[in-house]
């Protein structure tokens, strides 16, 4: 879920950033939490934001220092925009594309294939398995090298989302299993230059039953459920 303008302030002036400051944003290890942090400030209106490719496992990798003393900030007053109408789509969004898919745009997966194909359950109670039908499936595994937690390469990137079938010259929505990893994509389709993304707030998490289409085994699938299951 993406907080209000005045929640995002709120948080943002307690850390004692301003509307002046570059932010660079990390994870322990590589971007999965970091790609969502930057891309909460890309959408409030915050252009001054990066990502510490590898996270601060790889900085202190390369020799880079690091310090056990708290940090102290003054508050500051922090503004926000409203986010670009179209950038966050809702799951009412979503079912408009399944009844029109030749107006849609690509829905990219970010979850694990196995989780994707409904061969392994969600790790969130309630999250059927499988994926809203039509969907394409990059995994963020695909786009991070996996030893050093950092981002491939562009012309990795790159056929990394062609191997999943995305068309990069075409609108796409990235989803996921809560609006987390999907950010994941998001950055890297931000290095590749790709601008015509969104992200579907809270995903899979919030999908109705609806819009998933649900596996027994591989390769053979269950029908579509047609109203919202108890």
């Amino acid at each position: 879920m993406v907080p209000s303008v005045k929640e995002f302030e709120a948080d943002v002036s307690a850390l004692g950033i301003s509307n002046d400051d570059h932010i660079v944003v990390y994870d322990t290890y590589g971007i999965l939490t970091s790609a969502r942090v930057w891309w909460l400030f890309k959408i409030f209106g915050h252009d001054k934001v990066s990502v510490l490719d590898g996270g601060l496992l790889r900085w202190i990798e390369q020799g880079h220092p690091v310090t056990a003393e708290e940090s102290v900030f003054k508050p500051t007053a922090f503004k926000a925009t409203t986010p670009v109408s179209g950038r966050v789509i809702k799951y009412s969004t979503v079912l408009q594309y399944l009844s029109n898919p030749s107006a849609a745009p690509q829905l990219v997966d970010a979850r694990p294939s196995t989780r994707f194909q409904g061969e392994s359950l969600e790790p969130r109670v309630g999250i059927p398995s499988g994926h809203i039908p039509g969907s394409l499936n990059t995994p963020l595994i695909s786009v991070v090298d996996q030893t050093t937690g950092t981002l491939l390469p562009a012309q990795q990137l790159k056929e990394a989302f062609e191997t999943g079938g995305v068309d990069l010259q075409k609108p796409i929505v990235a989803t996921c299993g809560s609006g987390v990893t999907a950010c994941g994509l998001v950055l890297a389709l931000d290095v590749l230059a790709t601008t015509l993304f969104q992200v579907r707030s809270q995903s899979m998490y919030n999908a109705p039953r609806v819009m998933v289409k649900r596996y027994q085994r591989k390769d053979q699938y269950v029908n579509l459920y047609t109203s919202r299951e108890k």
